[in-house]
């Protein structure tokens, strides 16, 4: 189950967002999680609450917002959703490069006595899974 990899990383994602503003906790982490990118978006909520519960990190949550897998043709410049993991462009058939697709978008923290959205802190370069 790299679900469980990927919560963990997400967890040390939002760490090194939260070292840098002494004095503050995240509230509510929000994750994009393409179509294509093979992660299992109950397996990773499972996981996630699982690591949070009970830890310096409750009341953390997790927003998993499940994306299409959207593709630009590099010939004809056609945007296009890839189906059945067939990344061939609709209009003029060139078979379209495909990548992993998963990002961690904001991050909702807060400190005395507002809350502060941190952009985008990780990408499926930095996903570390087993």
């Amino acid at each position: 189950m790299h679900e469980l990899s990927i919560a963990e990383s997400i967890l040390n994602a939002i760490q090194a967002e939260l070292d840098q503003r002494p004095g503050t906790h995240a509230l509510k982490v929000g994750v994009r999680i393409g179509s294509m990118a093979a992660v299992d978006a109950g397996s990773l909520q499972f996981c996630f609450d699982s690591i949070v519960r009970d830890s310096e990190w409750e009341p953390l949550q997790l927003e998993i917002i499940l994306a299409p897998a959207e593709r630009l043709c590099n010939r004809c410049n056609e945007k296009f959703v890839v189906l059945d993991f067939n990344p061939v462009c609709p209009r003029c058939k060139l078979q379209v490069k495909t990548r992993l697709s998963f990002l961690v978008f904001n991050i909702s923290q807060a400190s005395t006595p507002q809350e502060v959205y941190i952009g985008v802190v990780m990408s499926s370069k930095n996903i570390t899974t087993q």
